[in-house]
């Protein structure tokens, strides 16, 4: 292979790092500067309006700003986090229900166990995002960026040496 096509290769290789990078900056990182926090689906309670593997984007609001048909996301104990519809809202407590559960919640929601109400989604993104949570994952974007690293030393070694050649080829010409 010569040197041009391998550094061609090698800038198509970055230039896709380069936007899914840029996606998942847009994503994750947008989102959370302008107050939004992304929750996994991590269950099928509410389908078809979220799958398995959604991220849904809650921002804070108040308690008392809330009404039957928002989807809110709500603590259901220390460790787990539901997104849900509001059924009936009360003045200190909310019932909620998922939309493919045939029954109500049984514990109701209350303004302390409030995250926020959801304001959009991205479908399949957080089969993405769990996945680099696992340690084959984190092995696997150490390697890409390593590699990304030597691709990089690589063609700028190539265009320095190209540059080395024309330089020299253009001494031998005018000296002949």
């Amino acid at each position: 292979m010569n040197k041009k096509k391998a550094s061609k290769i090698i800038d198509v290789f970055q230039n896709i790092e380069v936007v899914i990078a840029i996606i998942l900056i847009i994503i994750f990182v947008v989102p959370l500067i302008i107050g939004f926090k992304p929750y996994v689906i991590k269950s099928g309670s509410m389908v078809p309006t979220f799958k398995i593997g959604d991220v849904a984007y809650t921002k804070k609001v108040a308690f008392s700003s809330l009404k039957d048909g928002d989807i809110i996301g709500f603590r259901l104990d220390d460790n787990t986090t539901v997104t849900h519809r509001v059924k009936e809202k009360h003045d200190s407590y909310i019932i909620t229900k998922g939309d493919a559960n045939k029954t109500e919640d049984a514990k109701y929601v209350y303004e302390d166990d409030l995250i926020g109400k959801v304001y959009f989604h991205v479908p399949y993104v957080g089969h993405f995002t769990s996945a680099l949570n696992k340690t084959s994952a984190k092995v696997i974007v150490v390697v890409i960026v390593l590699v990304n690293v030597g691709l990089a030393i690589l063609a700028n070694w190539l265009n320095k040496r190209e540059v080395a050649n024309l330089q020299k080829n253009s001494k031998s010409r005018i000296t002949m």
